[in-house]
């Protein structure tokens, strides 16, 4: 038998000269192997990045809330996509209407908040650097303080 020399090239084992049919199944497991590590790797890789991003604002004001806009993250620092809503008044009376907007652009809502608990499943796509607020309409009684949360992973 000749001298075979073994090589990895291109992220493929190459074995030459090539003339035994007894190596043939040895160099498929070797490629698959590689093939595996490779596809770990980039798995591993992606999913370092994916720490979920968290928009936590609470909206509040002595008096009482007033209608308007509220800016709750300038920047984001990733392109994010939100998959969970929540928001509860913490203190004072009533409810009003939140939107949530994207660079001043309504893009979700309305959702109304109060006393309980508002949670929903969202898919909100956010460009890296677009700026979140939210949008304060109808107003009843007099809430003072809400809790508004956006979460999601880096798309």
């Amino acid at each position: 038998m000749a001298d075979l020399t073994v090589q990895v090239v291109d992220q493929q084992v190459v074995v030459q000269p090539f003339g035994s049919d007894a190596l043939v199944p040895l160099v498929a497991a070797a490629n698959q192997a590689l093939t595996d590590a490779e596809a770990a790797a980039a798995a591993a890789s992606a999913s370092v990045g994916a720490v979920k991003q968290n928009i936590t604002a609470f909206l509040g004001a002595d008096t009482g809330i007033v209608e308007g806009a509220w800016y709750a993250e300038y920047f984001i620092p990733v392109a994010t996509t939100f998959t969970s809503f929540k928001g509860i008044l913490i203190s004072g009376t009533g409810t009003f209407e939140l939107r949530v907007l994207v660079n001043d652009v309504d893009v979700y809502g309305p959702r109304t908040i109060s006393s309980t608990l508002n949670s929903a499943t969202i898919s909100l796509a956010v460009a890296a650097n677009d700026r979140v607020s939210f949008q304060v309409n109808n107003i009843t009684g007099t809430p003072i303080l809400a809790e508004i949360q956006l979460l999601g992973l880096p798309t």
